[in-house]
């Protein structure tokens, strides 16, 4: 973890940096990206503050980033059935991720600390984020973070007892 943190944190720098530095201006490519989703129509549009080039505009919109991917859509938020799955599909990562918690398996450290584990978890996370960051429209997170989401059940769901979790144990044997 302490490599790979230190890693990503290097790259942050780096993607910052190249505003400055670089022969891409990185940070004004996610803002252009995100002006792009703006010009777009779509019934399922949701506030999202725009983004500049500097550090400061991306940890002021890092809460709504969080909220779009993570919480979002809240139940009952939008009419369509397929939101409601959507919303109970949130959930039930948070129940899972819970459980994991609770009932962690004997392995976890070995888990958590698998060099492939670590870089599912950021490839997912910083996906998660370019998301929240770039897209203003409910129906294209849903969809767009479901791959990444996949990744992270299966980590959460690993590092489980299962055996432990009541009811668990007779389902999952």
């Amino acid at each position: 973890w302490k490599i790979f943190s230190i890693v990503y944190g290097i790259s942050i720098f780096i993607f910052f940096l190249s505003a400055r530095m670089g022969p891409i201006d990185f940070p004004q490519k996610i803002a252009d990206r995100q002006q792009e989703f703006f010009r777009l129509q779509g019934g399922s549009e949701i506030e999202l503050d725009s983004l500049g080039k500097g550090p400061v505009s991306y940890i002021k919109i890092l809460p709504q980033a969080v909220n779009h991917v993570f919480f979002r859509p809240y139940p009952g938020e939008q009419s369509s059935l397929l939101y409601s799955f959507s919303a109970i599909e949130s959930w039930f990562c948070f129940l899972v991720l819970i459980l994991a918690i609770i009932f962690p398996c004997d392995s976890l450290h070995k888990i958590l600390t698998s060099p492939f584990i670590v870089a599912v978890l950021f490839y997912g996370l910083t996906n998660y984020l370019l998301i929240g960051y770039t897209i203003p429209f409910l129906g294209a997170i849903v969809r767009y973070r479901i791959i990444f989401e996949t990744l992270f059940l299966a980590v959460m769901t690993g590092c489980i007892q299962w055996k432990k979790v009541p009811l668990g144990g007779h389902i999952i044997k």
